[in-house]
């Protein structure tokens, strides 16, 4: 919580640099200790801080909050968060991410 206090305070000059960096750090070891529901806390709560997750970088956290509700069995929001993951590869032109996203999409089929 404190940290994304901080970011939305004083965010960073890029998704990059700053204290975004601990987001990842934090959203790594809750994957790592299987605490799929904090994960996806976390991941919400950084979506929601407006600015902070954009493009890209917004995208690839979408698709890790949907890896995790999809180990919770939450098929729906697991749906949506990769709906939006893949608007915004289309977006970004980014034909890598689309196909991520389109084979994670079939996984959950």
């Amino acid at each position: 919580r404190l940290l994304l206090q901080g970011i939305q305070r004083n965010p960073p000059p890029s998704a990059g640099d700053g204290p975004v960096q601990f987001f990842d750090a934090a959203l790594d070891h809750l994957d790592k200790g299987y605490m799929n529901d904090r994960a996806v806390a976390l991941a919400d709560r950084a979506l929601a801080a407006e600015g902070l997750l954009v493009g890209v970088r917004r995208a690839k956290v979408l698709m890790r909050k949907a890896s995790r509700l999809g180990t919770l069995g939450r098929r729906e929001p697991q749906l949506a968060a990769l709906e939006e993951a893949l608007a915004l590869a289309k977006r970004e032109g980014d034909a890598g991410l689309r196909s991520s996203v389109h084979q994670a999409v079939g996984w959950c089929h």
